[in-house]
């Protein structure tokens, strides 16, 4: 339960819930891969149980124990903040930006608009399975 069907064929790599073994998964290689071609085939578990914390909005740092010796240190930082420094507002005045935000804002958007953040989250899961 919670386990990911992680397939990786050539350099692409697709991921679905593990719920989905014993059903069809389609999956079609990249169009350049010609002949023989690598595939990966894993099933990433959880290695602890989800934990549930309660954060206050003033609280900046908080430490999640998963037991058997695997912590997470996470900072916290207020939405206002978050969305100050991702801005980019600089000294020079109001509406000006830096190269970095820009590219920062691009990037983010990219990620939202090709669901990567849920597949990167779901990477980090799976390495935090394999090496705990």
């Amino acid at each position: 339960d919670g386990g990911v069907l992680s397939i990786m064929v050539g350099g692409v790599k697709r991921q679905a819930p593990a719920s989905k073994l014993g059903q069809q998964f389609c999956f079609q290689p990249p169009a350049a891969a010609v002949g023989l071609v690598p595939i990966q085939v894993e099933v990433l578990v959880p290695a602890a149980a989800p934990q549930a914390l309660l954060a206050s909005s003033t609280q900046e740092r908080f430490l999640v124990d998963f037991g058997k010796g695997m912590k997470v240190a996470l900072t916290h930082r207020p939405a206002e903040a978050a969305a100050k420094k991702a801005d980019g507002a600089d000294a020079a005045g109001p509406g000006t930006e830096k190269p970095q935000a820009h590219l920062a804002r691009k990037a983010a958007a990219y990620l939202e608009e090709h669901d990567l953040v849920r597949t990167f989250q779901e990477l980090l899961r799976g390495l935090l399975a394999a090496r705990p």
